[in-house]
Order: C-alpha cells, then sequence, then structure tokens
C-alpha cells in the first residue's frame, strides 16, 4: 500500500470519490482540509500505474491552477522511478 497526499479543488473532492468509486478497489480516498482541497489517497502496489492513468486523464477538472495538479503528478511518478 502507498499513500500520498493530492491538493485539488475542493468543489471536485465528490467527483474525484465518485470516478473512484468507479474502479472498485482502485484507491481508498479521505479529506484532510476540504477548505484546502487536501485529500489522501490509499492505493495497492499493484493499481499505483492504474490509478496514476486515471488522474492524469482527469487533472485538468480536478486541479486548483492548471498546471498545479499536473505538475504534483509529474514529480510524484519521478520519485517512484
Amino acid at each position: 500500500m502507498r499513500t500520498f497526499y493530492l491538493r485539488i479543488r475542493p468543489d471536485r473532492i465528490s467527483l474525484l470519490r465518485f470516478l473512484l468509486e468507479g474502479y472498485e478497489g482502485l484507491a481508498v480516498l479521505s479529506t484532510v482540509d476540504v477548505r484546502q482541497g487536501l485529500v489522501r489517497l490509499i492505493v495497492p502496489a499493484c493499481r499505483y500505474v492504474e490509478l496514476w492513468s486515471l488522474l492524469a486523464a482527469v487533472c485538468e477538472d480536478l486541479a486548483q491552477e492548471k498546471d498545479e495538479l499536473v505538475e504534483s503528478l509529474e514529480n510524484e511518478h519521478e520519485k517512484t522511478d
């Protein structure tokens, strides 16, 4: 299991939760700070790549600023390589 944090638009937390529910067992989302849009994702190691693919596909809809989440995703992905 891997745990990491994302900051997304607060009004998009429910959208991300809904998307994750459609991919049963992909990740568990918990809200850390709703006003800041800070969420925690717990992901099984075997589904990590699948989760990043989903996040990359929806990142513009979730990001606070246009490139903020994209940059965050790229930085996190580089750490795991």
